[in-house]
């Protein structure tokens, strides 16, 4: 992502599905620094309260939380989320900038993605959704959303 010029230091988040819940990168980093032992178990989210009700790691899972717990819970394709902090040119993009990391923005990008596998949050930079984090990410840097 970064050699395409896209967000400095990274930053946004990345998660895939697991058996257990998603693993989703901590908030405060830049994907670009994230080690393996940074990543967070995310295994139950209450979406509805806008609550993490059980994680495991080092680090407070990515503020954008609700909206990957919103995604799995409603997408079952999708097995990954990239996130980035810039936009993606030509990429439908939600209708009103909202509060990131809160339901209102979540069930936008869900609405969204509905259409389009690469959208944009207004004001808040691209969402991604793949099988894969690899081709979560390839939408990104192709600008591509099948």
């Amino acid at each position: 992502i970064e050699s395409a010029g896209y967000a400095q230091g990274i930053a946004g988040n990345l998660s895939i599905r697991c058996r257990k819940g998603f693993l989703i990168t901590p908030t405060g980093k830049g994907v670009a620094n994230i080690r393996a032992a940074d990543v967070v178990l995310v295994e139950q989210f209450n979406f509805d309260e806008n609550e993490l009700v059980r994680a495991r790691g080092r680090h407070l899972p990515s503020s954008e939380t609700p909206m990957h717990s919103l995604i799995y819970s409603e997408l079952q394709e999708v097995d990954a989320i990239a996130h980035i902090h810039a936009p993606v040119m030509g990429a439908q993009t939600t209708d009103e900038e909202l509060p990131y990391g809160s339901r209102e923005s979540a069930l936008a990008v869900l609405k969204a993605l509905k259409k389009s596998k690469l959208i944009n949050m207004k004001g808040h930079g691209a969402v991604a959704v793949g099988s894969n984090l690899k081709s979560a990410v390839a939408k990104i840097i192709n600008n591509t959303t099948g």
